[in-house]
């Protein structure tokens, strides 16, 4: 080799250079130059080969492989974000979610049936619940800075209609805060937070995006068969996450992922 020149990997001559030392036979030696003689790589196509590499611009091409190695990792990066939500364990992740969230929410319901006499329906509801939220961030904010919500002691006032509270306003809140502070009623928002990210995230992760498609054309003239790949993979994924937003409506169980990551530089 010129100098300067790199050793090209070939699984083939390096198979034939393995099997050659002073002991190999005449028939031996023979055959290995009728394998060589039928090499898919001639030795004119090497030498056209070992001269491209001694002239190419190294350090051009350096530049080049770190630029295609930066595009296949943010692929690899995208793809363990978008499997971690759609593969099967994120959709089971997200079932096991939106049950736990149907569960405390029917227990919820059933706390707030103590609330059936007082004079307006749907105390406890989600409604009453984001009604509460706001007077508490009022109180807190705005009306009553310095003193813990329900702020219930004499001449206080109301936050929503800013009267002056009786004996019987100030009871009802203080029951009213009672069952907020209820570990049922807690455990309900805990659940209703959780689900509520996972579904935002399923909602809004796109599968592919301007810089995706950019990265899949920049490399597919070099890595052809890789880049059919992670479409064929993006495409599977796009069909997960329809399917999961159709079935988040109603009352069915999410249709399952059997997604495997098969694109051999992933793990």
């Amino acid at each position: 080799h010129p100098r300067g020149a790199k050793d090209i990997p070939n699984p083939f001559f390096s198979s034939l250079l393995e099997q050659l030392s002073d002991r190999v036979s005449i028939e031996r030696l023979d055959k290995l130059i009728a394998s060589l003689d039928d090499a898919p790589s001639t030795l004119d196509q090497v030498r056209i080969e070992e001269q491209r590499l001694c002239n190419a611009d190294s350090g051009q091409e350096q530049q080049q492989l770190k630029r295609q190695a930066a595009k296949l990792e943010a692929l690899h990066q995208h793809i363990e974000r978008i499997h971690a939500l759609l593969s099967h364990d994120g959709l089971v992740n997200l079932q096991v979610a939106r049950n736990k969230l149907r569960q405390s929410q029917e227990a919820t319901t059933q706390l707030a049936q103590a609330f059936a006499s007082e004079p307006l329906p749907g105390v406890g509801s989600s409604s009453w619940q984001i009604l509460w939220d706001a007077a508490q961030r009022f109180s807190v904010e705005q009306a009553y800075p310095d003193r813990l919500f329900p702020f219930v002691e004499d001449k206080s006032r109301c936050v929503l209609c800013q009267q002056t509270l009786e004996s019987e306003g100030r009871a009802r809140l203080r029951r009213f805060e009672e069952f907020v502070k209820e570990d049922t009623q807690v455990q309900f928002e805990e659940a209703r937070k959780a689900y509520g990210s996972l579904e935002e995230e399923l909602a809004h992760t796109r599968i592919s995006t301007e810089a995706v498609e950019n990265h899949l054309s920049d490399l597919e003239s070099d890595h052809a068969d890789l880049m059919r790949e992670c479409k064929a993979l993006f495409s599977r994924y796009q069909q997960s996450q329809k399917n999961a937003l159709n079935t988040l409506s109603d009352t069915e169980t999410l249709t399952l992922s059997n997604i495997d990551r098969q694109v051999f530089w992933l793990d």
